[in-house]
């Protein structure tokens, strides 16, 4: 992925409307790497028509990262890449609400993920790490090599799947729900970049048959609601289905509805695996191929936990440990790009924002601008431990966003990486099979082609 040329600029550029359109199929191809393209020719603040259609300004400045997510965070809102075309296909969720709905749904989910009931997550997460990595064991006996970004994504999606929903949903039923939404992903990147062609796709039939997928997903959810109902009233103090079948209305005193309890698990699932299976098999890749700093996490896993998988008290003990996956969440942030909706006026850098202005935050590409970081494409997770944890309040390191509206299972997050990197770097030692692994866009920032990785037992 390229760094790019960060010219800071008082007036943002005006690209002109036709290279939007001319630009259409490299941003199907890779819409990170033609952005990064955009931003080398036009500066870090630049306005750009997607398709040639939607006008908007792209922003890899952390300054005005800063003001859009933070401190101005009132001014913005969601654009309608959220609120249109996600809300069409992952229904009405905190991911895809704005507004006092929003807000209402956020308090919701945030007790979802209190400190508390992520301690209460540590135990049983641990039980299902081990039985994962000792499949991913059998897996990779007699040297075979195993595609680590795959077992990754399964074993992150069970362990969130339990998360949110206890016992109440079986394997079967996490793959349906993990292979709709990962087709349902490609679909709805084509449709954000050609906002032109709407009527093509719903006249292809494309539309259709991605929200039968859709359809598919959500019925796996709706059992698990049916089976949970009837086994009795929820409390709230469960797991995640528990509380949202238990939250009332403030005003009318009545439950969630059916489908917004389904919205919001399918979001919660699409959000809380995908993320973190992704930085897990990035992690891997780049240890792997920095055999010196894979030897350092061996030493501080090693002392700090025996063997043991790392729990929620285990997070301020493995500043390494947190510091590599900073490292790679930098280098490969899940969520590459970050959208929001001017709704009043303001102001930054000399930079007018009038209300109405469409925003792409360039995550990836802040995330290695020059004039941040010491040798931003080097994989050095001891930054994280140095000056330039300073970055992680500038702007210039946002993979989980910042402000207000900052991921709300984030913490759950970092408790399941954690456990999941701990397990695995005391068990196994790793190689990877290939030098050279490209990033894909899609709504998060997956490997091409997957990571083929070889996993050996350390004596």
């Amino acid at each position: 992925m390229q760094s790019g040329v960060q010219a800071v600029k008082a007036e943002p550029i005006d690209v002109p409307r036709w290279r939007g359109l001319a630009g259409a199929v490299a941003m199907i191809r890779d819409p990170a790497a033609h952005l990064a393209s955009l931003t080398e020719q036009h500066g870090d603040c630049f306005r750009y028509a997607f398709g040639g259609v939607a006008a908007t300004l792209v922003i890899s400045r952390p300054s005005l990262i800063l003001h859009v997510l933070k401190t101005c965070e009132a001014a913005f809102t969601k654009s309608d890449i959220q609120t249109r075309y996600m809300q069409a296909f992952l229904g009405k969720g905190l991911l895809t609400l704005a507004g006092e709905e929003w807000r209402r749904q956020r308090r919701v989910i945030a007790a979802g993920f209190r400190a508390d009931r992520l301690e209460s997550l540590s135990e049983p997460l641990a039980r299902l790490v081990v039985a994962g990595l000792e499949e991913l064991a059998t897996s990779a006996a007699n040297d075979a090599p195993v595609a680590i970004d795959i077992d990754m994504m399964r074993l992150t999606f069970l362990a969130v799947a339990r998360a949110l929903l206890g016992a109440d949903i079986d394997e079967a039923g996490v793959s349906r729900i993990s292979e709709a939404i990962l087709r349902i992903q490609g679909h709805l990147v084509r449709r954000i970049v050609l906002p032109w062609a709407d009527s093509w796709f719903r006249l292809s039939g494309a539309d259709e048959r991605h929200q039968a997928l859709r359809r598919a997903g959500d019925g796996v959810l709706a059992a698990s609601i049916e089976r949970r109902l009837a086994a009795g009233v929820p409390t709230g103090e469960g797991d995640m289905l528990d509380a949202l079948l238990a939250v009332r209305d403030p005003e009318t005193g009545e439950p969630m509805s059916r489908e917004a309890v389904v919205a919001e698990l399918m979001q919660l699932l699409v959000a809380g695996h995908e993320t973190s299976s992704t930085v897990l098999a990035w992690t891997l890749w780049l240890l792997a191929r920095h055999p010196e700093a894979l030897m350092a996490l061996h030493e501080e896993c090693d002392a700090v936990l025996s063997g043991r998988i790392a729990g929620a008290g285990d997070v301020s003990r493995l500043p390494l440990t947190m510091a590599t996956l900073k490292e790679a969440m930098r280098l490969y942030p899940p969520f590459w790009m970050i959208d929001r909706l001017a709704v009043s006026d303001s102001s930054c850098d000399g930079i007018d924002i009038p209300a109405g202005t469409r925003i792409a935050l360039q995550v990836a590409i802040v995330h290695r601008r020059p004039d941040c970081w010491a040798e931003p494409a080097a994989f050095r997770p001891e930054r994280f431990l140095g000056p330039e944890r300073t970055n992680e309040r500038s702007g210039a390191y946002v993979p989980f966003g910042t402000g207000p509206r900052t991921c709300v299972g984030n913490g759950y997050a970092w408790l399941q990486m954690l456990a999941i990197l701990t397990g695995l770097v005391q068990r196994f030692d790793i190689a990877a099979v290939d030098d050279a692994v490209a990033p894909r866009a899609l709504l998060i920032l997956r490997p091409a082609g997957g990571i083929a990785m070889r996993l050996r037992r350390r004596a």
